[in-house]
């Protein structure tokens, strides 16, 4: 019996294990880049409320 050399089939595997992690990646971005950027934008408008309200002269209690 003749055997057979596994090479060339290792590295496709190898990429399509790769491929599929990409497109995962790629789909979990899709699903979450909403929700992180309007969790930035409510920290950047609560921030910049912080600082207008905090930032009075003669409170005496400048943050």
């Amino acid at each position: 019996m003749r055997t057979r050399r596994r090479a060339g089939q290792s590295t496709v595997e190898y990429l399509l294990y790769i491929s599929v992690i990409a497109v995962a990646l790629t789909a979990t971005a899709y699903v979450f880049i909403g929700p992180l950027e309007d969790g930035f934008r409510n920290m950047d408008a609560e921030t910049r409320d912080v600082f207008k309200n905090g930032m009075q002269e003669g409170d005496g209690d400048m943050r």
